[in-house]
């Protein structure tokens, strides 16, 4: 329906709305009001029409840095959920990465050298 605009990662790149991975899904929208306010539309509709219910306290949200602290900090409210902190980890990696990519994942060759 066109309510969630989505992001795009390269200027000539389609835009990506959504992606799922097994049980866990991950939703890209424009860092504003009315995309936060179509996201929950969207996801009341989701329990609704499937019974199951979205769990707030499993979720977070991540913003660019491009949006400012307090429109973070309002959105966050909004959305009812918690924002990514710079130590969170999913499935053991960094949730973000920073521009040293080397210095991201220093942590896993030392683990790997530590086992062997």
């Amino acid at each position: 329906m066109g309510k969630l605009e989505g992001v795009k990662v390269a200027p000539r790149a389609p835009r990506i709305s959504h992606l799922f991975f097994a049980d866990d899904s991950y939703l890209f929208l424009r860092g504003s009001l009315s995309e936060c306010e179509n996201l929950i539309e969207v996801l009341n509709t989701y329990e609704e029409l499937s019974g199951q219910r979205v769990n707030l306290g499993k979720s977070a949200v991540c913003f660019s840095k491009n949006l400012s602290l307090p429109d973070q900090d309002f959105l966050t409210a909004v959305l009812v959920v918690g924002a990514v902190g710079v130590q969170d980890k999913y499935l053991r990696l960094p949730t973000l990465i920073a521009r040293s990519k080397m210095a991201t994942f220093r942590f896993l060759e030392e683990k790997l050298l530590n086992r062997l």
